[in-house]
């Protein structure tokens, strides 16, 4: 039960009493509404449940324990969580059960009533999982390292942790997807790091991107080995975005997670811990540490990934999670997106991946397709939150990688993101394919091939036109681009064709 009694409160440096005397209580398994205009102090009573703020006087139980007795980690970074949402149309519900909202704040385990607990359970019939005592770690930079490079060294050796014979998952609980080129110096490593999780009832999808060495063979014997591993071919090299995007469409589990192929999941538990706290939490997308580095032995080298993220934030769409978000100075800056730090609800991800079209996601692209489908993910998404637990190793600089690109397909890879943007942008982010045209104008303008300077033109014409533009920004890019825009009001012909 949360008990709210005499509660008053105003923010600091004000003179204004935002909530005076409060008083109610939500049952194991209740629902209330709160009701009332912007402003009106709906979600700081949401915010005050979990100590982002303290109240002034009265007091807020969760199962007769003062919430004071907890500590904000306590209350907000714990990795098993019931929500207490609000909906972003002036109604803000409360909750002690388990359910989908958007812009949720957090109570942890040690607080959760029992019946909300077993009431997740029922609703995941075809996936129960017992995670009554489980308990996932949460370790610093140096303890995860401490951590989890043993384990990357066995996967790295070929070493299989557990030798039980693997069978075929009806119901697999999570999709591991892993788009393919010449993979077979790695393949191996990526694979063992899947296989040497504690959770078996997995299902492992590998689309070989037209391979031309060993990589085919190689893949033929893995799928001897592991009956959990489809493993699907391209018909012809089709780059990264269509690869990957053909995969999570044949998964079958209730969560999809991505793998490139020359990387690592970082400790046995990884997959325990995600599905635990996606299960619990209810969420669409989870997104989690990783480690980023050019080898897997100079720990001094070795950075942090995903540290841009913010913290139990969920809303049904937030730019900062997917595309570029706009600094103090006015100017478009990218946050580190990928698709790899991320477990995604399959049914989104697959639903992310129609809504682009066949038609869009079979153009050759490897370069910013990770941007591109966090993008129109977060525009189906309704639930979002980040963990802070290592879970991923990207290893950079490897040839074998499907990432390798010429700078036209770079320049053209940043042109289709700039046209999905224009596409599907919401209110936050309708100037930002303007700003960053001008911000790399020099550079854009360097492109030579005949279909990506097409497509360029097409995009200006789509900024000059478009009715949610500024002016300002109009004008800046006509500046910019005189040239091309006077022969593309002249020419109808702008339509993009594969490079």
């Amino acid at each position: 039960m949360i008990k709210v009694e005499n509660v008053s409160f105003k923010y600091k440096n004000s003179d204004t009493m935002i909530l005076d005397n409060l008083k109610f209580e939500v049952n194991d398994g209740e629902t209330i509404a709160i009701v009332g205009n912007s402003g009106g102090g709906k979600s700081t009573i949401v915010n005050l449940i979990p100590r982002f703020y303290d109240i002034k006087s009265g007091s807020i139980k969760i199962d007769g324990t003062e919430v004071t007795v907890y500590t904000k980690p306590d209350l907000t970074n714990s990795e098993v969580i019931t929500a207490l949402g609000f909906t972003p149309v002036n109604v803000t519900t409360l909750t002690n059960d388990y359910y989908t909202k958007q812009n949720i704040s957090y109570i942890s385990q040690k607080i959760m009533p029992k019946a909300a607990d077993k009431k997740i359970l029922n609703k995941t019939s075809n996936y129960n999982y017992n995670y009554t005592n489980y308990t996932i770690k949460l370790l610093e930079r140096e303890k995860a390292l401490d951590n989890g490079l043993p384990f990357i060294k066995r996967c790295i050796d070929n070493i299989l942790i557990d030798n039980k014979t693997y069978e075929k998952v009806e119901n697999p609980k999570i999709s591991v997807v892993i788009p393919c080129y010449n993979c077979d110096k790695d393949i191996r490593k990526a694979l063992r790091s899947i296989q040497n999780q504690n959770m078996k009832d997995i299902e492992i999808i590998i689309v070989d991107d037209k391979s031309n060495n060993e990589t085919v063979n190689l893949l033929n014997e893995l799928k001897k080995e592991e009956p959990r591993l489809e493993v699907y071919h391209n018909q012809k090299y089709m780059k990264t975005l269509y690869t990957r995007s053909f995969g999570v469409l044949q998964a079958k589990g209730k969560y999809v997670i991505s793998i490139d192929s020359d990387d690592m999941f970082f400790d046995s538990d990884v997959f325990d811990s995600l599905y635990i706290t996606s299960e619990i939490g209810n969420y669409d997308i989870l997104a989690y540490r990783a480690f980023v580095g050019f080898d897997y032995y100079d720990r001094n080298r070795i950075k942090e990934s995903c540290l841009n993220y913010k913290e139990n934030n969920l809303t049904i769409y937030q730019p900062e999670l997917s595309c570029y978000v706009i600094s103090t100075d006015g100017e478009p800056k990218e946050n580190e997106i990928y698709i790899w730090d991320k477990l995604l609800r399959t049914s989104v991800y697959q639903s992310a991946i129609n809504l682009l079209g066949e038609k869009e996601y079979s153009k050759p692209l490897s370069w910013n397709e990770d941007i591109i489908m966090d993008f129109i993910i977060s525009n189906v998404a309704t639930s979002y939150r980040f963990i802070r637990k290592y879970c991923y190793f990207h290893l950079v600089g490897r040839t074998s990688s499907t990432t390798r690109a010429r700078q036209d397909d770079i320049i053209y890879a940043d042109l289709f993101k700039l046209n999905i943007y224009l596409d599907f942008a919401k209110k936050d982010c309708y100037n930002i394919p303007a700003l960053f045209i001008l911000k790399n104008a020099q550079y854009i303008k360097k492109v030579r091939n005949d279909s990506v300077i097409n497509f360029l033109k097409a995009i200006l014409l789509k900024i000059i036109n478009s009715q949610h533009i500024s002016d300002k920004n109009k004008i800046y890019v006509k500046n910019n681009f005189t040239g091309y825009l006077n022969d593309a009001n002249n020419n109808t012909n702008h339509v993009i064709t594969n490079i």
